[in-house]
């Protein structure tokens, strides 16, 4: 193995193994989901239906809110569900959810770069092979 590339190639190493334990890390949360429901929790400030309401006012409108909603896609289009106060649970599984995708995406985003360097590892190898 050429001295040049060795310690390089040792680093390489090093980072995948510190690659791996944190991809199975993300693995074992993945794995232990908490309740969760398909969606999104937006605050919304809304505007009622009385004529002379602040909310209507043209220069300083006022609006009511805000407001809690479940945002969700049924049938490819969005859908908004008002929640009440009470509805706590079901906003504690919109944020399971958030937590969730978030995590799926470290995951995707670390299995990338652990493929990354397995192939300069492995053309690293392939080099020195070959002198």
């Amino acid at each position: 193995m050429a001295k040049s590339t060795a310690p390089a190639l040792t680093a390489l190493r090093v980072r995948y193994v510190q690659m791996v334990k944190e991809r199975q890390r993300l693995e074992t949360e993945l794995l232990s989901p908490q309740p969760m429901r398909a969606g999104s929790l937006s605050s919304l400030l809304m505007q009622c239906g009385k004529e002379n309401c602040i909310c209507k006012d043209k220069r300083h409108p006022k609006k009511h809110g805000p407001y809690d909603y479940w945002r969700k896609l049924v049938d490819g289009k969005q859908k908004l569900v008002y929640l009440k106060d009470s509805d706590s649970e079901i906003k504690g599984q919109l944020k399971n959810y958030q937590s969730f995708q978030r995590l799926l995406a470290a995951y995707r985003k670390a299995v990338k770069a652990m493929d990354a360097v397995f192939v300069a590892v492995r053309q690293g190898s392939m080099i020195n092979d070959e002198k």
